[in-house]
C-alpha cells in the first residue's frame, strides 16, 4: 500500500495566522467602534488601502534591512570567516583526491538517514500522543492508522520488502545537497527546513538604497500632510507609520544578523563534521 502523506503543518500555520488576523481585526474594529459608534469605516476603501500599503512597505523594509544584517555579520564576525576557511581546507582535500563523486553519494546517504530519523520521530510522537488519551472511535481510528504506518516503516528499516517509499513522505528534516557541501559562501538554494539557513537574496541589497527608500517614504508622507490642509490626526498617522517602519527596519537587520550568526554558522559546523566523517571513511587524513 502506497502512502500519500499530507503534511498538517501548512493547515496548522494557516489556521494560526487566520485566527491571529481575525483577533487583531476584531480588536481594532472594536476600538474604532467605541470612538465612532459605527462600523462604516470597515466599508471604506481608504481604510484597506492604508492598511495594506503600510503593511507592505513595512515588510519590504524588514526584508531589505535583513540583507544588511547578513552583510555586516558575514564581513565583520571572525568566527564565520574561520569556519568558512576550515571548510575550504577540507574541500581542498576532497578535490585533490578526486572524491567529489563519492562525496555526492555520501551526502545523499546522510540526507536520507536524516529523513528516516525525522519520520520515525514523527511516527513515535503521533502514536504516543494518541495512545495517552481516551481512545474514542475517531481517536482510535487515528491511533490504529499511525500504528500501522509505524509498523510498515519499521519493516522497511529492517530490510523487508513492502510498498513503502520514502520519497512519498513529506516530513521536515535536515536536508543537504552536494551543492550545499561544496559551497563556501552564503548562497540561497532551497526552501527545505530543519533545514539549512535560507533567504532569497534578490534586490536592493546596498546600504545606500535602503536609506534612500526610507527617506523617500518619509518625504512623500510628509508632503502629503503639509501640502494638504494640516490636521493633527494626519501628523499622528504619519508618526505612527514612521514608528512601524523603524521597528521593521530594526527587526529586519537583527533577523539578518542572527540568521548568519546562528543558522549559517550552524550550517558551516554541520558541513565540517560531514566532511570530516567522509574523509575519515575514505582514509584521507
Amino acid at each position: 500500500m502506497k502512502i500519500d502523506m499530507k503534511s498538517v503543518k501548512w493547515w496548522q500555520s494557516f489556521f494560526r495566522y487566520t485566527l491571529t488576523t481575525l483577533i487583531y481585526v476584531f480588536v481594532i474594529a472594536s476600538v474604532f467602534f467605541y470612538f465612532s459608534g459605527d462600523w462604516s469605516f470597515l466599508s471604506s476603501f481608504q481604510y484597506y488601502v492604508t492598511t495594506f500599503t503600510t503593511t507592505f512597505f513595512a515588510l519590504f523594509l524588514r526584508y531589505i534591512w535583513s540583507d544588511k544584517g547578513e552583510s555586516v555579520a558575514l564581513y565583520s564576525v571572525s568566527d564565520i570567516k574561520v569556519k568558512e576557511q576550515a571548510k575550504k581546507d577540507l574541500l581542498l582535500q576532497v578535490t585533490t583526491n578526486n572524491l567529489v563523486s563519492e562525496l555526492e553519494v555520501f551526502v545523499l546517504k546522510v540526507s536520507k538517514e536524516n529523513k528516516e530519523i525525522a519520520y520515525k520521530k514523527k511516527l513515535d510522537k503521533k502514536v504516543n500522543h494518541l495512545k495517552s488519551g481516551r481512545l474514542k472511535p475517531f481517536r482510535k481510528y487515528r491511533y490504529d492508522k499511525w500504528v500501522g504506518l509505524r509498523y510498515e516503516f519499521l519493516d522497511y528499516l529492517s530490510g523487508a520488502e513492502n510498498d513503502f517509499n520514502l520519497d512519498n513522505i513529506r516530513v521536515s528534516h535536515y536536508k543537504i545537497t552536494i551543492d550545499d557541501i561544496l559551497s563556501v559562501s552564503h548562497i540561497q538554494q532551497s526552501n527545505e527546513k530543519r533545514s539549512r539557513y535560507n533567504k532569497n537574496r534578490l534586490i536592493f541589497s546596498s546600504y545606500q538604497t535602503n536609506v534612500l527608500t526610507f527617506i523617500g517614504s518619509a518625504l512623500v508622507g510628509g508632503a502629503q500632510v503639509f501640502l494638504s490642509k494640516f490636521q493633527v490626526e494626519d501628523l499622528i498617522i504619519l508618526l505612527s507609520q514612521i514608528i512601524i517602519f523603524t521597528l521593521n527596519i530594526y527587526s529586519g537587520y537583527n533577523i539578518g544578523m542572527n540568521g548568519i550568526l546562528q543558522g549559517y554558522s550552524t550550517d558551516l559546523s554541520d558541513d565540517y563534521v560531514i566532511l570530516k566523517r567522509f574523509l575519515k571513511i575514505e582514509g584521507v587524513n
